[in-house]
């Protein structure tokens, strides 16, 4: 059991999951784990469309989950998911369990995918798979459709659109004081 419980942030690609990771880690003084970069050094692969022609998806999630635990066991980190780490077999459950024991703080930053296509259009993602194939806009919204009831259910606390860096690090800090209300 750590003494403080993790800061776990989670969203779509274009969230601002590792943006809003530095900046709150910087403001606690806790290591950031980004653990699609984690994975990718673990694998040792370079891009995660590397590690999904080596291994595929599944091989993907089973290593974000096993990252994920390692990470979890150790003391308080800021860490920023991947944006599909939640819908890797057994990652909601490993989430699930370590906020019950207070382990972790699981920050939501849910944005309509109108704005994540806003967020990444001009930002070439060569580096990432696309999940389905299809026009970035309606691939954004299939995945929100299906991803946003499982990580709305994960989370101890839900930003929506947040677009300013300090004003989310600002609202996730009161929160985590408050208990999450």
């Amino acid at each position: 059991m750590t003494s403080s419980p993790h800061l776990v942030l989670m969203g779509l690609r274009g969230s601002g999951k590792s943006t809003v990771g530095r900046a709150l880690a910087d403001g606690v003084g806790w290591p950031l784990v980004d653990l699609d970069s984690m994975v990718l050094d673990h694998l040792e692969c370079n891009t995660v469309k590397e590690v999904w022609d080596r291994v595929g998806e599944s091989g993907f999630r089973a290593a974000e989950v096993d990252m994920l635990k390692a990470v979890l066991s150790t003391s308080p980190h800021v860490v920023a998911l991947g944006g599909g780490t939640p819908t890797a077999p057994g990652a909601a459950d490993l989430i699930t369990d370590s906020r019950d024991r207070d382990e972790a703080f699981v920050v939501y930053l849910r944005c309509t995918p109108e704005e994540l296509v806003s967020r990444l259009s001009g930002k070439v993602n060569d580096n990432r798979p696309p999940l389905l194939g299809i026009d970035t806009l309606d691939e954004m919204a299939a995945v929100f459709d299906r991803r946003d009831p499982l990580y709305s259910r994960l989370a101890d606390l839900i930003i929506e659109d947040a677009v300013s860096v300090e004003d989310t690090v600002r609202r996730i800090g009161s929160a985590v004081e408050s208990g999450g209300e």
